[in-house]
């Protein structure tokens, strides 16, 4: 998607890119940070999530986004990380998109989510090499997802040059 050019897009584009703390991987994703994210950058206001995270806009009366945080790929292509929450399903997704304002590339990285009784936790890490690490575990008892489990599910993800993202394992 290309989000409209000209001077007011421009100003909701510097106003979307600061809700979002620049940072340098390695990052950790834990289910926590929004919390901190909240307080840093409050709610990502309705016009931006609109404009430029349409595929969010009208998904549900009850969504909440907060922008977590930001990274250069390249001179031409940056990621950012935002924490989406529905009723019982909360997601962390990364876009990467380019300077002209396109979405390359999206995917949940980590989340909290219920599925028939079952809790479903994925934490992740970005490292410097721009691999993606995220590990899923799941339990009927909110304690035990603290604790490791042989059940635990691994996905890499390698953000490419150019912004496209594939899974390697």
């Amino acid at each position: 998607m290309t989000a409209e050019k000209g001077n007011n897009q421009k100003l909701h584009f510097a106003e979307f890119l600061d809700k979002f703390e620049q940072v340098d991987p390695p990052v950790t994703v834990l289910s926590d940070i929004h919390q901190e994210c909240e307080e840093r950058n409050g709610f990502l206001p309705e016009h931006l999530i609109h404009t430029f995270l349409p595929q969010l806009a009208g998904k549900s009366n009850a969504l909440e986004v907060i922008p977590c945080f930001k990274f250069l790929i390249n001179e031409q292509v940056f990621a950012i990380v935002v924490w989406v929450a529905d009723v019982l399903d909360y997601h962390y997704y990364m876009y990467t998109m380019d300077m002209q304002l396109n979405i390359i590339a999206e995917c949940s990285i980590a989340s909290t989510k219920m599925v028939d009784n079952e809790i479903y936790h994925t934490i992740a890490q970005i490292d410097e090499e721009l691999l993606v690490h995220s590990i899923t575990s799941s339990s009927s008892e909110p304690d035990a997802l603290l604790s490791p489990s042989t059940d635990s599910i691994v996905v890499i993800r390698d953000i490419d040059d150019d912004g496209s993202i594939t899974v390697v394992q």
